[in-house]
């Protein structure tokens, strides 16, 4: 059903086309890369083969590579590191925080911060409790969605001077 027999050009194998045919069965994905964060699908400047290898791959969900780090750093180099002080989730797996098909949120980002951070960061113990969520008053740390505006290589950092600790990736 992707591909169509003595055909010069074939859908599938036009970038700009490509996803048309993918989304024949992949109906949720259409839905997702219209969302206004997302990979330039559209555009044709990536195609699902880019990332997914629809004849079988030994890592997880077709990806080309064997994981999804390693497939999302094919384009996004500068997030692999190594860096001295590195987020954990980010050696781990990618679409811990970031959905690859689109979101409503910038960034690909599965949820915004500050509440995707607190999913594994326990706001009580912020450092002078700025990210207090408790209940006892309103944080500028949510009104400005917070996190990021300090904490800025959220993927890591070389920066060896940390006045803050080994937590904060900042800088």
């Amino acid at each position: 059903s992707c591909h169509q027999i003595h055909i010069a050009n074939e859908m599938v194998r036009d970038k700009a086309a490509q996803t048309e045919v993918c989304f024949n069965c992949h109906k949720d994905l259409r839905a997702q890369i219209n969302r206004p964060s997302r990979h330039p699908l559209k555009e044709g400047k990536i195609a699902c083969s880019d990332c997914h290898n629809p004849h079988g791959t030994p890592g997880p969900k077709n990806l080309v590579r064997n994981n999804v780090n390693d497939t999302c750093y094919q384009c996004h180099m500068e997030k692999r590191g190594p860096f001295v002080r590195t987020h954990a989730p980010v050696q781990e797996d990618c679409s811990i925080c970031h959905n690859p098909h689109g979101t409503m949120n910038d960034n690909l980002l599965r949820v915004r911060p500050p509440w995707l951070c607190q999913q594994c960061h326990e706001p009580t113990s912020h450092r002078g409790n700025l990210a207090n969520f408790a209940g006892t008053g309103t944080s500028t740390n949510v009104l400005a969605r917070g996190c990021p505006n300090c904490h800025t290589n959220i993927h890591g950092t070389n920066n060896v001077f940390n006045d803050a600790g080994e937590r904060s990736l900042r800088r």
